[in-house]
C-alpha cells in the first residue's frame, strides 16, 4: 500500500517543459524563469537545489534590472535585448541541469503542466515584477529628491546650482558660484541654471544650452575658456562641463 501511494504521488508531479520555461521568462523575466526551475527542481526530487535557484534568481535579477537603469535614455542599445539575453540564458541552463531528468520523469508517466498554468505564472510574475520595479524607483526617487537642493546667487538675478548635499558641502557649491561670478558667467543680464555632480575629485556641471547655439563656435569656445578657467580657480578639482538641451539626459556637448 506503501509503495502504491508513494507512485501516485510521483505520477501527480508536473514539469514545465523547455518552450514553457522560455516562454515564462521571456514574459515575466527572470524571476518568473527562478520559480519554474525551482518547481522544476522539486518534481524531479532535486529539492536541494531549489534554496540556491531563489538565491542565484534573486541576485540575477538585481543585476539585470541594475543595468538596465544604468543604459542612458538616448543610448542606441535596444532594450529588448535584455530579455531576449536571459531568455536565452535560461533555455541553456535548461538543456544543462535539467533537460535530462525532465525528459526521464516525462517517459516515466509524468506530464507537463498545462500551457494555461505556464502563461497565468508568467503574466502574475510579470505583475509582481513591474510593481517591485514602480517601488523601487519610487523609493529611489524619493530618497534622492529628499537630498537634492538648490543655491541661489545674486541680488537681483538668481542664479541656481543645484546640487545633491549627499555629496557637495554648501562651501564646495559656493566656491563653485564664487569661480562663476569670478569670471562673468553668473552675470546681471540673465539668471542661469546649473546642475552640479561630484565623482571623486571630478566636478561636472550641466548647464543648459538653448539648441540655436550648441554647436555654435562661439559659444562652445567661450564655454572652453569658462571650463579652463574653472579648472584653474578650483585647483584641487577636475571640472567638466556638460551642455543639455530639455534634460540632464540630453547631452549635446561635453567639454573638459
Amino acid at each position: 500500500m506503501e509503495t502504491l501511494m508513494s507512485r501516485d504521488h510521483t505520477l501527480k508531479k508536473k514539469l514545465y517543459k523547455d518552450k514553457a520555461i522560455s516562454i515564462g521568462t521571456f514574459i515575466g523575466g527572470p524571476l518568473v524563469g527562478g520559480y519554474l526551475f525551482a518547481e522544476n527542481f522539486k518534481a524531479i526530487n532535486q529539492s536541494d537545489k531549489v534554496t540556491r535557484t531563489w538565491i542565484i534568481t534573486i541576485l540575477t535579477t538585481i543585476v539585470i534590472f541594475g543595468l538596465a537603469f544604468l543604459i542612458p535614455e538616448n543610448s542606441r542599445f535596444p532594450r529588448i535585448l535584455i530579455p531576449v539575453i536571459y531568455t536565452a540564458i535560461a533555455s541553456g541552463l535548461f538543456k544543462k541541469y535539467q533537460e535530462p531528468s525532465v525528459l526521464s520523469q516525462v517517459e516515466n508517466s509524468g506530464e507537463y503542466h498545462h500551457w494555461g498554468r505556464t502563461i497565468g505564472v508568467s503574466l502574475l510574475g510579470l505583475v509582481i515584477t513591474v510593481a517591485i520595479i514602480f517601488i523601487g524607483v519610487f523609493t529611489f526617487i524619493g530618497i534622492e529628491e529628499s537630498n537634492m537642493a538648490t543655491k541661489k546667487y545674486g541680488l537681483t538675478v538668481k542664479h541656481e546650482i543645484e546640487y545633491n548635499r549627499l555629496d557637495f558641502t554648501e562651501a564646495e557649491i559656493d566656491q563653485i558660484a564664487d569661480g562663476f561670478i569670478e569670471y562673468a558667467f553668473f552675470d546681471l543680464d540673465t539668471a542661469k541654471y546649473v546642475y552640479a555632480e561630484k565623482t571623486g575629485d571630478t566636478y561636472t556641471l550641466f548647464i543648459p544650452i538653448s539648441e540655436l547655439y550648441a554647436n555654435d563656435p562661439d559659444t562652445i569656445q567661450e564655454l572652453k575658456v569658462l571650463r579652463d578657467k574653472m579648472d584653474t580657480y578650483i585647483t584641487d578639482k577636475t571640472i567638466i562641463i556638460k551642455l543639455v538641451i530639455d534634460s540632464l539626459d540630453n547631452v549635446v556637448q561635453i567639454i573638459d
